[in-house]
């Protein structure tokens, strides 16, 4: 499965990374989408089981307001139901109803619990009304007793035949932000008069009791897309990573054949010259090969070196070093480097005699800043280290006047393996680990090291050394 989500990730990060960041945006976008949806039908939820509390309240309301006015006849009601035949009846049964001094059939549904308060409803429409106000207090208080947070209430009185609104108690001052209400109830069993109750509500109760889903839902989006940013981070640094590998391992053979080529091809003629007799000129020859097996050498070290470019691995000797002696020999090591002319230069503007440092590590800062100078600069190369005192610290500037580097590549010239291209486009051959060790050295001497354009041309290197680094040097 890895493999196949790697290869894919290959694949698409050749053909184009904007695609990668695409798919991200649009995966975020959907879980987003797909959050709100749900936020969205939570709360349609709630308002459903809002509206199915409105009913069943509105309901009691209705039978406690009845249970009121039969509370309070002069007389006892009589009411009789005839029997029906129960192998014959259905959903919908007929049935006689009868009174002390009337008798009437009616239709009703046999499940409906109600239908005795319709009965007794239907006797009291004219001589014994329904009171409104009442239900609308009973129906608040059921509500309340069920938890239910609203803003005020009303109930309309409907003649169900004409479908006419015949009296409510909406207060005059009504401004709800929303209202639920129920369907119409008809009162009596023959269907003449309905309730109708609203309920005004606002969201804040319905958002309250879905706080802990909201909270939720932010920490599981925040997640998925802290996720997919990472993930998409990864995957592009992995592909960098293994883009710059590829090119080091390149530059490596390129830099290794070479002087494995001269060296091997003067040492095959090197035999041939003293047959001849011309000793001078073999000696010569061998002296060359072993120059250039010691560039082998070096390439060999400065890689070995980067391997233990952890700070907290390095071991440092640091001793007390003369400050000025230190800087001037960079100004007669480098008379003529790569057939150019080398102008070395060092300002002094410390008060500083000593330096507390390990002599070879910071020697070979010092010397990878200089031949990083002289690679890239055209002829002549013109360099000046700066040296001056920042408040209680140590500030050495390297400035050169060569190609510069470009704005992209500022921050990743001293990742590993990292091989930016000059301004003027030259391709120079190298591995892209020098300033990387550079960087290593410097923080392990607790400094910082940054690089600016130089005001002219070229570049400017700036390392800090800070106060504390004298005891740390010297309890170390």
């Amino acid at each position: 499965m890895n493999y196949v989500f790697n290869l894919c990730a290959n694949i698409i990060l050749k053909k184009n990374k904007d695609i990668v960041l695409f798919v991200v945006l649009i995966t975020v976008f959907v879980i987003l989408i797909n959050q709100l949806i749900w936020l969205v039908n939570m709360y349609q939820a709630y308002q459903k089981e809002m509206i199915f509390s409105l009913a069943s309240c509105t309901e009691k309301a209705i039978h406690m307001e009845l249970s009121n006015r039969l509370n309070k006849l002069d007389a006892p009601m009589t009411v009789r139901f005839a029997p029906f035949d129960i192998s014959k009846s259905g959903p919908k049964i007929k049935r006689t109803i009868q009174t002390e001094d009337t008798s009437f059939v009616v239709e009703y549904d046999i499940n409906d619990p109600n239908v005795d308060n319709k009965v007794l409803q239907y006797f009291f429409i004219k001589d014994n009304p329904t009171d409104i106000n009442l239900i609308n207090n009973y129906l608040q208080a059921c509500l309340k007793e069920k938890r239910c947070e609203i803003d005020g209430s009303y109930i309309e009185y409907y003649d169900l035949q004409s479908k006419k609104r015949l009296k409510h108690n909406k207060a005059r001052k009504w401004l709800p932000a929303s209202v639920i209400s129920t369907d119409t109830i008809p009162l009596d069993i023959l269907k003449l008069v309905g309730v109708k109750a609203f309920v005004a509500t606002s969201p804040r109760p319905i958002l309250k009791k879905m706080g802990y889903q909201m909270g939720l839902s932010l920490v599981l989006f925040l997640f998925a897309s802290y996720s997919l940013v990472f993930l998409l981070r990864t995957i592009l640094q992995q592909r960098k990573l293994e883009k710059m590998r590829q090119d080091f391992v390149n530059a490596m053979v390129h830099e290794f054949k070479r002087p494995i080529t001269n060296a091997s091809t003067m040492l095959e003629l090197a035999p041939d010259y003293m047959k001849m007799g011309e000793q001078k000129k073999a000696e010569a020859y061998i002296s060359e090969s072993l120059k250039e097996f010691q560039k082998l050498t070096a390439y060999t070290d400065r890689i070995q070196r980067i391997s233990n470019d952890d700070k907290e691995k390095i071991v440092l000797e640091r001793t007390s070093v003369p400050l000025i002696p230190f800087f001037e020999r960079f100004k007669i090591g480098y008379p003529e480097s790569r057939n150019k002319t080398v102008n070395i230069s060092v300002s002094y503007k410390t008060m500083r005699e000593n330096l507390y440092v390990d002599i070879l590590h910071f020697s070979n800062v010092m010397d990878n800043l200089i031949e990083n100078a002289i690679k890239y600069s055209d002829n002549p190369v013109n360099i000046l280290i700066d040296i001056s005192d920042i408040g209680s610290g140590l500030e050495i500037k390297v400035i050169d006047d060569g190609f510069g580097i470009p704005d992209r590549d500022k921050s990743s010239i001293f990742d590993k393996f990292y091989r930016g291209i000059p301004k003027q486009g030259h391709k120079i051959a190298g591995f892209g680990l020098g300033l990387t060790y550079v960087k290593a050295i410097v923080e392990a001497h607790l400094g910082t090291i940054r690089v600016i354009d130089a005001p002219n041309k070229g570049s400017i290197f700036v390392l800090n050394l800070p106060a504390n680094h004298e005891k740390k040097a010297v309890t170390d």
